[in-house]
């Protein structure tokens, strides 16, 4: 919520990321020498892909999840109903002025591929609340305010984009923090592998590091 535990938070995720990254290259190179450098970038590669594959996807929807029961709160599904509706009228309007009047869309400040995925989203949200019973679940409502705000050119000329985006800002800060949250025990898995595989370790009676015998090249000249 503030500079401080931002700064504490940052110190915790380094301490996490100088732990984990060096050992699990470390077990690598001295666990699997003879893999040899592929061994450590494939070890490199993996944890990478998986957290920008699954990990970060992964938070989003998480996210999206918590932000929706932000918005589904009663002081707040009122008003996130009344964005979505009065969005969908404007913006219906401005399209049809648009069509109608011999007006593009481009000359009233909007792109048509914005405002028509605006209005898709915002239908598939208001019918998703419906089937709902008026409860905000799941991430379509989010995804139809995102929508909103990339569809006007100014707040001045559409006003339902600040409410929107006075909605949105606070909900994202909150689904945020509320998914790294309800992930921060993952990493803990690493933390209780790396305990059994030192407690094997000395069961046995201590890590035996593996030295690699060197091999004769048969392609020397003997003699």
């Amino acid at each position: 919520d503030g500079t401080p535990s931002a700064f504490l938070a940052a110190t915790f995720f380094g301490l996490g990321v100088t732990f984990f990254f060096p050992t699990c290259v470390g077990i690598v190179a001295e666990r699997l020498p003879r893999t040899g450098s592929l061994g450590i970038v494939l070890i490199c590669g993996v944890g990478l892909a998986f957290a920008g594959g699954i990990g970060t996807p992964g938070v989003g929807v998480i996210g999206d999840a918590q932000l929706a029961s932000y918005m589904n709160a009663d002081e707040r599904r009122g008003e996130t109903v009344a964005i979505l509706e009065e969005a969908q009228g404007s913006l219906s309007v401005r399209s049809s002025m648009a069509g109608s009047g011999g007006v593009s869309v481009e000359d009233l400040g909007f792109l048509p591929e914005d405002v028509d995925l605006a209005i898709a989203y915002i239908n598939d949200a208001l019918e998703a609340i419906s089937a709902a019973g008026q409860q905000i679940v799941g991430d379509s409502t989010p995804q139809a305010l995102r929508a909103i705000l990339r569809s006007g050119i100014s707040v001045e000329e559409e006003p339902v984009i600040a409410r929107a985006a006075a909605l949105l800002g606070p909900a994202e800060g909150y689904g945020g923090q509320r998914a790294l949250l309800l992930i921060s025990w993952v990493p803990l898995i690493l933390f209780v592998f790396f305990g059994l595989m030192f407690l094997n370790d000395r069961r046995k009676g201590g890590y035996k590091a593996v030295h690699l015998e060197k091999v004769k090249n048969p392609l020397e000249k003997v003699g």
